[in-house]
């Protein structure tokens, strides 16, 4: 049997006991700063992670108000094609005359009288009695005018976008 060496001599032997302590302290020193560099690390990414998950949820919510804002906008579109319908409606010549006839109590008259004045002077007035049908100037621009509002009235498609 082999016997073993006493351990009395490595209590009073400083040198060895100081280098065991040294080295327990080292791996105590070293594991703490591998515990802080983990921590940081950890805390970094724990970090990144939340601010890209804050970027994720402000880009669905701008994403949900740009979708939302744009359904209203077409609403809104829609809403204007038939305010502009109606307001051809109601521009509608046949209308307005329909409306003077029967609440203003207007009515067409028989005799229509035109003024021609010479392009001359203008001193001198021409009073002419027509019936029905009016000098070719006048004739000019009432079909002027009356081609205008109907071009008012008139919807082409396409028009109202």
């Amino acid at each position: 049997m082999v016997k073993r060496p006493r351990r009395e001599y490595l209590d009073h032997s400083p040198g060895i006991r100081q280098s065991s302590r040294r080295s327990r302290s080292k791996s105590k020193g070293g594991s703490f700063k591998y515990l802080l560099i983990y921590a940081i690390i950890i805390f970094m990414i724990s970090s990144l992670v939340i601010v890209y998950i804050n970027q994720y949820v402000r880009l669905s919510r701008s994403n949900y108000r740009l979708e939302r804002l744009e359904s209203q906008r077409s609403q809104l579109k829609n809403h204007n094609i038939h305010l502009e319908l109606q307001i051809s409606q109601l521009k509608s010549l046949d209308r307005v005359e329909e409306i003077a006839k029967r609440d203003l109590g207007m009515v067409r008259p028989d005799k229509i009288n035109y003024i021609v004045l010479d392009r001359g002077s203008t001193e001198d007035v021409v009073l002419a009695e027509v019936d029905d049908t009016p000098p070719e100037e006048a004739r000019n621009i009432r079909d002027r005018i009356a081609n205008f509002f109907d071009s008012l009235t008139e919807v082409q498609a396409g028009s109202l976008d």
